[in-house]
């Protein structure tokens, strides 16, 4: 496929990478806004609670859904069974299968003393993993969202000043890894999809798809 056909290609997906990730947005936004309250009259404190797992259990899906359109060049990713896919693990197992370096890769721009932003480097540390993902999916928001059996129904557990900490760790974690990530194209290496979740501009989501140039030098006697 030529450049610019896989540049054409690419501002479909970039479009609806964006839209998916504008709703992340927003309901990361209303998850910041409960925990910091912690309370929204007349609503029961509980039932508040389980809304913030319910947000982050969406904002799981949305991103399972995003790395799928970001990876739309791999053909299995077009088969009807992916196609029809919602639940954000099945989605994640299936890409890592396909293309081991599908995750996001959570970045942070380099400025230099006048403000201009003169490089991209990895983030090391903080950033929601694969692993954590997937346990935030399966585990954290599965625990919070069923109501269990009638073994366990009255050991529910009543969310306190700790349990709202660890809504804020979680949300800390999304915000590292989404605020700006760089996804590698399975089928062409060269191209990278790059993500701002706040332009500075808008402070809206935007991506961009970027190609590295490798330079030839030749010595001079």
């Amino acid at each position: 496929m030529a450049q610019n056909e896989i540049e054409a290609s690419a501002q479909q997906v970039l479009v609806t990478y964006c839209d998916l990730m504008l709703e992340v947005k927003i309901r990361m936004d209303a998850v910041g806004k409960i925990i910091s309250r912690q309370s929204v009259e007349p609503i029961p404190v509980q039932l508040l609670y389980e809304l913030c797992y319910l947000q982050l259990r969406m904002i799981c899906e949305l991103i399972a859904l995003a790395c799928l359109v970001a990876h739309g060049d791999i053909p299995a990713t077009k088969t009807g069974r992916l196609q029809q896919a919602y639940k954000a693990d099945f989605i994640m197992n299936a890409l890592e299968k396909l293309h081991t370096d599908f995750y996001p890769k959570a970045t942070r721009q380099v400025s230099n003393a006048q403000g201009a932003v003169i490089a991209v480097e990895l983030v090391p540390s903080g950033y929601l993993t694969k692993a954590e993902f997937l346990k935030l999916y399966n585990m954290e928001c599965g625990d919070v969202l069923h109501r269990g059996n009638v073994m366990t129904a009255k050991g529910k557990i009543k969310p306190d000043a700790v349990s709202y900490l660890k809504i804020q760790d979680w949300l800390k974690k999304l915000t590292i890894l989404l605020t700006h990530h760089d996804i590698s194209i399975s089928t062409h290496p060269e191209y990278t999809i790059r993500f701002m979740m706040h332009a500075a501009h808008d402070g809206m989501p935007h991506a961009s798809l970027f190609k590295t140039i490798k330079w030839a030098s030749k010595a001079t006697i």
